[in-house]
């Protein structure tokens, strides 16, 4: 019986893989001939191009908006850009939306606020929880610091229910996201891995995203242009929307 199963998938398998193979040949030549017009492998060339810099250009992109993103919050926040890393990174491991990394960082900005007036209930209550907020010399400890404290605290509890108390206790309404991020694993192996692989932020990165930004701009008039020329060379847009047409009909038949 299993032997006649695997027999069965495999067929199945074979024949879809060749009706692909077939369709692609089909599809080949028709855009084969939709783009006959094209007169040199100089032209043909440039179309690779244009469709590698749109990508190139797009992922560039992307990274420069996470490093500004990284240094707004963290400069919003007070928490280092390599601990806002490893918190998204870890709400992404944990199945939630990286978006909720603002909420988070929101609700700990509103909590440790409350730190700044000495002998506040809140600095209480991070003491009885062996959660020291100040130096030795009365300063408070950065944000960063407090809240790594606070992360610790929060992984060395066992006891579900407690734990989760202790994150609501802590960092307030968003504790609960903060609990589920760091179920995701061990936060200093997040912290670690961005560490080494991450996105790398600070002044310098952003100078450079910014750098990057303008470079963008001047590709994107640039792309622009190229492709205007790319489809007149190939007989204008009109001839190259035939085709995608053709194509796309020749799939959905």
């Amino acid at each position: 019986m299993a032997q006649n199963i695997v027999q069965y998938v495999l067929q199945i398998t074979t024949t879809a893989a060749q009706r692909g193979l077939r369709g692609l040949q089909r599809a080949s030549e028709l855009a084969g001939r939709g783009l006959a017009g094209l007169k040199t492998a100089a032209v043909a060339v440039t179309g690779v191009t244009i469709a590698l810099a749109g990508a190139i250009g797009s992922a560039v992109k992307e990274v420069a908006d996470l490093v500004n993103e990284l240094n707004d919050l963290s400069v919003r926040s007070g928490i280092a850009t390599e601990t806002i890393s490893a918190l998204r990174f870890a709400l992404i491991a944990s199945g939630q939306s990286a978006e909720s990394l603002e909420e988070i960082l929101g609700a700990i900005g509103g909590k440790f606020a409350e730190l700044t007036q000495a002998g506040s209930e809140t600095e209480k209550r991070f003491n009885s929880f062996g959660i020291s907020v100040r130096n030795v010399n009365g300063t408070l400890r950065s944000n960063n610091e407090i809240l790594l404290d606070v992360i610790k605290n929060i992984n060395g509890i066992q006891d579900p229910s407690e734990r989760s108390r202790r994150a609501l206790l802590l960092v307030g309404e968003a504790g609960s996201k903060l609990n589920q991020a760091l179920a995701a694993g061990d936060f200093q192996k997040f912290l670690e891995f961005t560490n080494e692989f991450g996105i790398k932020a600070g002044p310098e990165a952003s100078r450079a995203a910014a750098k990057l930004q303008l470079s963008l701009s001047t590709l994107n008039a640039v792309f622009n242009g190229t492709l205007q020329r790319f489809t007149e060379a190939i007989g204008g847009s009109e001839a190259f929307i035939n085709t995608v047409r053709a194509l796309i009909g020749f799939w959905v038949d």
